[in-house]
């Protein structure tokens, strides 16, 4: 009998994966400098515990995703510098329990602050927050190649002069099925919608509802399905 893989994920927040015997947590963070650690990996013990295992020298790691299958982990690097922001990959091993930087993008905005990996494991959807933009890039074997679409939403805005003078897209979320992208603007109080076709060289296609209205000065940040598929909740 086998024993099951599981991923959860957090980042500033953790990713966590499990193989047949040990399971590991992945921790990015905030550290402002690109010589210091901003990755770390742990061993979870059955008792709870966390042993450290390795890490990586990154900036500003502020969102983690893992693969489908577990081998590979991407990085969003927060850069506080306009265009500056990047979409880093490592392979995990976890036999020699090792986390080896692949490469990086740019991630056609300041600050990336949410990634999602479609189920086939070769694309990537990531959302920019402060200029109000999100990128797609297709994945082979771990390696990101430069994005093939990036949307931009600056121009547009709502209620609160404060937080909501530009666009903010906060998360970029595949449907269940994977065949809808759903991003939530905080900046314009939308939940954008494109429907997702993997065997487009660009595969974000105009949905025929483009978005959803929210609350005005609501600000939707993250979006996540029930199991059943049938419902939404956004924060």
């Amino acid at each position: 009998m086998t024993k099951k893989t599981t991923i959860l994920l957090l980042s500033l927040l953790m990713s966590l994966h499990s193989n047949a015997q040990n399971t590991y947590v992945f921790i990015g963070s905030y550290n402002l400098d690109n010589t210091q650690e901003g990755i770390y990996v742990y061993r979870l013990t059955p008792k709870g515990a966390l042993k450290k295992v390795t890490s990586v020298k990154v900036h500003n790691a502020s969102y983690l995703n893992l693969s489908p299958d577990g081998k590979y982990l991407y990085a969003c690097t927060d850069t506080k510098t306009p265009n500056a922001g990047s979409i880093s990959s490592y392979e995990f091993n976890a036999q020699q329990r090792t986390l080896t930087f692949i490469n990086s993008q740019r991630s056609g905005g300041e600050n990336p602050v949410y990634l999602s990996v479609h189920k086939s494991g070769k694309w990537l959807v990531n959302a920019n927050y402060t200029e109000g933009s999100a990128s797609v890039y297709s994945l082979e074997n771990g390696k990101i190649s430069p994005f093939v679409q990036n949307f931009q939403y600056s121009t547009e805005h709502s209620v609160d002069p404060k937080r909501q003078e530009r666009s903010h897209v906060h998360s970029s979320v595949f449907s269940p099925k994977n065949d809808f992208v759903f991003m939530p603007d905080l900046g314009a109080d939308k939940i954008r919608c494109y429907q997702f076709d993997s065997s487009q060289k660009q595969p974000l296609q105009a949905a025929q509802n483009p978005f959803t209205k929210t609350v005005e000065g609501s600000g939707p940040r993250h979006f996540t399905f029930h199991p059943n598929g049938k419902f939404a909740y956004c924060i």
